[in-house]
C-alpha cells in the first residue's frame, strides 16, 4: 500500500467535492486528516491511477455522480519517433512514449506530477527496476530519439551543470547511487548503460536521471514522457495511465512511434478498452442484492465504466484505459459493490438450522498441535499464496511449474502461485525472526497445493523447523 498526501483545497478544486475526505473511504481507501489541511491517503496496490491527484479526484467525482465516464483518445500524431537499438534489449528492452501539449503548471501541480511518477516507479515499477519514466520539456528536444545501451557515454544530470561519464553518475550522483542496482551487470560482465538521446545529446540515463537540458519547470508548456522497463505490458499501461490523467486535466496527448531493432513498430499510448459483459444475476451472486439492469448500469457509471450495450439481463461495459487491474467480470462486480456501498449491505439471518461440529481431521490436527506445543514449538499461520522466488529459488530448488497451481490474472509479483509446500513459509519466518533470541522452534499445519493429471489437488500438511546454536 502506498501513502500519498494532498492539500485539501487542491483536491476540492480538482474533484468538485467540498469534503473529498468523506468519500475516500467509500471507494476503499484509508484516509487521515491533519490540522494543516492536508489529506493523507493509503492507496491500495491495484489502483496506481489514484496515486495522482487527477486520478483520485476523477474516481471521487465519479462515485458521487458529479462526473460521468468518458472515452480517451489521442489528439493526433506527434511526429516523434523512437528508434530502439540492439544492445538495450539485454538490459531494459521495452519503451513507450507520449507527447503532451497545452499543459499549464503551478508549483503545486508540477510537484504532484513528479510525486506521481516517483510513486509509480517505486510501487508498480519495483523501485524503477520493472518500470520507470522520465518527464522532459518537449521544446528542448532536438529531432527524433534513439533508445539503446552502451558501455560508456556522458550526460549532464538533472541539477548539475557539467557533463559526467555514465560510470561516474552511478558512483557519485545521489540518484545514481540509489538506483544503480536496477541496471547492475551480472558477475564478470561489463556494465551496459541504457540511455535515451536526441539528435544532439543524451537526455536520459535510464532509469537513473534525466538531463538538465530537458528539465521541466512551471513555464513548460509541452512534455515528452518516456516509459521504460522489463515488461512490455506494464510499460504500455503506464503510458495509458499518464495519458488519461493529462486528458482529464485538459491537456492534449499525441502519439509517439516506437521502432524496434527488428523493424517492428508500434504507437503509444494505445488507450485500448477491454469490453466485459456482466449480469445482474452475477452481481446478486456476489452481494446477495437483487439488482436489475438499470441498477447495474447506474453502479457501473459510478465506478467509471462506459456502458456500451444493454440486452436483457446483460450489460456490456468498457474498462477505462487507466485501469490495468480489471480483467474479468468479478473485478467489475467488486467495483460495483463499492459503488453500491458496503454500509448499504443489510444483514440476513442464516437459513440453515443444522448444528456445526468439528471434523475428524480438525480433532486430529488439534492433537498434533498439542504435541508440537508440548515440544516447545510455536504455531505459525502463513498465507498459502506465494511466488516462485520464495517457493523455489530461496530454497535452492529447481522450479517444477507443471506441478504448481498458478494464479490467473495475478496483480502482483509477490502473489503468483499457491504454495506446494509449507516449509518455505517457515524458512521465511526464520529469516524474519533473525533478530530474536535463539532457539527458534516453529511449526504449521495447513494447506499445500499441487497439480496432478491436469487437476488441482489440495492436501493437509505438517512442517516444523528448529534453529539453534548447534544446528548446521
Amino acid at each position: 500500500m502506498a501513502t500519498i498526501t494532498f492539500v485539501k483545497k487542491d483536491l476540492v478544486k480538482e474533484s468538485g467535492l467540498s469534503k473529498p475526505e468523506d468519500t475516500i473511504p467509500k471507494i476503499g481507501m484509508e484516509v487521515e486528516r491533519d490540522a494543516d489541511g492536508d489529506i493523507t491517503v493509503d492507496i491500495t496496490p491495484n489502483r496506481s491511477d489514484m496515486l495522482d491527484i487527477v486520478g483520485l479526484a476523477r474516481q471521487l467525482a465519479l462515485h458521487e455522480g458529479v462526473r460521468k465516464p468518458r472515452s480517451y483518445e489521442v489528439s493526433g500524431d506527434s511526429g516523434i519517433s523512437i528508434s530502439v537499438g540492439k544492445n538495450v534489449g539485454r538490459v531494459r528492452p521495452d519503451i513507450a512514449g507520449i507527447v503532451v501539449k497545452d499543459v499549464s503548471f503551478t508549483e503545486a501541480s508540477l510537484k504532484y506530477l513528479i510525486n506521481f511518477s516517483e510513486k509509480i516507479g517505486g510501487t508498480l515499477g519495483r523501485n524503477r527496476k520493472k518500470l520507470a519514466m522520465g518527464i522532459h520539456d518537449l521544446s528542448a528536444i532536438e529531432g527524433n530519439l534513439v533508445y539503446d545501451a552502451a558501455y560508456d557515454g556522458s550526460i549532464t544530470p538533472l541539477g548539475e551543470s557539467e557533463d559526467m561519464k555514465f560510470e561516474d553518475v552511478i558512483k557519485e550522483n545521489r540518484k545514481g547511487i540509489a538506483y544503480a542496482n536496477t541496471i547492475a551487470a551480472e558477475m564478470g560482465s561489463r556494465q551496459l548503460y541504457p540511455f535515451l538521446r536526441d539528435s544532439a545529446t543524451t537526455i536520459s540515463l535510464i532509469p537513473i536521471t534525466n538531463s538538465e537540458k530537458t528539465k521541466v519547470t512551471v513555464k513548460t508548456k509541452s512534455l515528452f514522457i518516456d516509459f521504460t522497463g522489463t515488461d512490455s505490458e506494464t510499460v504500455s499501461k503506464a503510458a495509458d495511465m499518464f495519458a488519461c490523467s493529462f486528458i482529464d486535466a485538459g491537456a492534449k496527448v499525441y502519439s509517439v512511434k516506437v521502432v524496434s531493432a527488428n523493424g517492428a513498430s508500434g504507437e503509444y499510448p494505445k488507450l485500448d478498452r477491454r469490453i466485459i459483459k456482466i449480469k445482474a444475476s452475477g452481481f446478486y451472486g456476489v452481494l446477495g442484492y437483487k439488482a436489475n439492469d438499470a441498477d447495474i448500469k447506474r453502479l457501473a457509471v459510478r465506478s467509471g465504466y462506459l456502458v456500451l450495450e444493454e440486452a436483457k439481463n446483460l450489460v456490456s461495459v468498457a474498462v477505462p484505459p487507466y485501469r490495468y487491474d480489471v480483467f474479468n467480470e468479478q473485478d467489475v462486480y467488486e467495483d460495483l459493490v463499492f459503488a453500491y456501498g458496503y454500509d448499504s449491505v443489510k444483514s440476513r439471518p442464516v437459513s440453515s438450522v443444522n448444528a456445526g461440529s468439528e471434523t475428524a481431521f480438525t480433532l486430529f490436527a488439534d492433537k498434533l498441535t498439542e504435541i508440537m506445543l508440548g515440544l516447545g514449538y510455536t504455531e505459525a499461520y502463513n498465507n498459502y499464496l506465494t511466488n516462485e522466488n520464495a517457493e523455489f529459488e530461496m530454497m535452492g530448488k529447481e522450479p517444477e511449474m507443471e506441478k504448481v497451481v498458478n494464479i490467473r490474472y495475478s496483480k502482483t509479483e509477490n502473489i503468483s502461485i499457491m504454495r506446494s509446500s509449507i516449509l518455505p513459509s517457515l524458512i521465511n519466518n526464520l529469516r524474519d525472526s533473525a533478530s530474536e533470541q535463539m532457539p527458534y522452534r516453529m511449526f504449521e499445519i495447513g494447506d499445500a497445493f499441487s497439480v496432478a493429471g491436469g487437476k488441482a489437488e489440495e492436501r493437509k500438511a505438517l512442517a516444523f523447523v528448529s534453529e539453534h546454536s548447534k544446528a548446521d
